[in-house]
């Protein structure tokens, strides 16, 4: 646990993990989420300066909500945000379907490296104490 500065509010808080935030402006932004997805649920073709402009936030912190996948944008919008990797437009998150993909594959691959084999004689001296 330690101790840090709000970076809203400027006030001390215990800090765990995640945000640079306070519990109070965490529970705020948190209502103010639940109002800008209301807002986009009734107005489909609002752009995220108009949501930003009607709740007084910053385009930063819609485009965060995008980014870790709270919100999208419509499959008619030309509206997106570049994949962190390779700069293709997205509706969500931060990789493109191809650079996901990518990723996997070299985790997949990583993890299945091949383990060293025993031989027969790092059997027959496994069982005895060795010493430093």
């Amino acid at each position: 646990m330690e101790l840090k500065t709000c970076r809203n509010c400027k006030r001390l808080y215990n800090h765990f993990i995640g945000q640079n935030l306070c519990p109070a402006c965490v529970a705020e932004l948190d209502a103010i989420f639940r109002k800008v997805k209301e807002y986009i649920y009734d107005h489909p073709e609002a752009t995220m300066q108009q949501v930003a402009d009607e709740f007084e936030i910053a385009i930063r912190v819609i485009q965060g909500w995008v980014r870790e996948e709270r919100l999208e944008f419509s499959n008619s919008s030309a509206v997106g945000l570049p994949c962190e990797i390779c700069g293709t437009l997205i509706k969500s998150g931060r990789y493109c379907v191809g650079c996901k993909k990518n990723m996997v594959e070299q985790l997949s691959s990583a993890y299945k490296t091949k383990q060293p084999q025993e031989t027969d004689s790092s059997r027959q001296n496994s069982n005895k104490m060795r010493f430093l």
